[in-house]
Formats: structure tokens, sequence, C-alpha cells
């Protein structure tokens, strides 16, 4: 059983692919609401879509933005190469909101 102090020892981790013009509303928002966007790495296809997210999130804080991989499994495995071994990694989705997320929580609010 983990002590409590290793609970907040994780990351964000979101694979995203042509929605930087809806991530800044719907996941980004979710996690901001709720202070977690120190937390958070965005996980690109290429360089064109880094630029895209770095524009679409501009003046807003987040971890880090990285070229993965594309396609879906590509991606995740990508995540899981970029963190060391035994990082504690919540992946999210890219178009989250607080209509879908979170419904019956009591620690996450909604936007």
């Amino acid at each position: 059983m983990p002590r409590i102090g290793m609970l907040d020892d994780y990351v964000i981790a979101c694979r995203s692919y042509k929605r930087a013009n809806i991530f800044p509303y719907k996941t980004y928002r979710m996690l901001a609401h709720n202070g977690l966007t120190d937390r958070l790495y965005i996980f690109v296809a290429n360089q064109e879509e880094k630029h895209l997210y770095e524009k679409a999130l501009e003046g807003h804080p987040y971890k880090k933005i990285v070229v993965g991989e594309l396609g879906g499994a590509n991606a995740t495995r990508a995540i899981c190469r970029f963190f060391p071994v035994g990082q504690r990694i919540i992946f999210v989705d890219d178009d989250l909101s607080s209509e879908n997320c979170f419904a019956n929580s009591s620690k996450f609010s909604p936007c």
C-alpha cells in the first residue's frame, strides 16, 4: 500500500492529435479549474502539431508539450518511454469536459 505522500508523485499525460482548437476548452479547462496543469504533459504527433498547441495554450501554464508518435498505441508507448520507470502516470483524453468526467466525484469540481 503506497504512503499518502507517494500519491502526490504523479504526472498527467494527454495524447492529442488535431484538437488544438478544442483542447483549451475541454481537457485543459477542466484540469486548470482543479489546479492540475502544472503536472500536464501533452503528447502530439509532430512539430507542426506542437506549434499549434503552443499557440492555442499561449499564456496558460502546463509542464511540457512533447513530440511523440502518431497513432493511439504508438503515442501511448511513446509516453511510457518518455517517463522513467516507476513514474505514476495518469492518462487523460484530449476532449474531457466537466459533463463527461468526474460526475460523481467529490474530489474534483466541475468547471
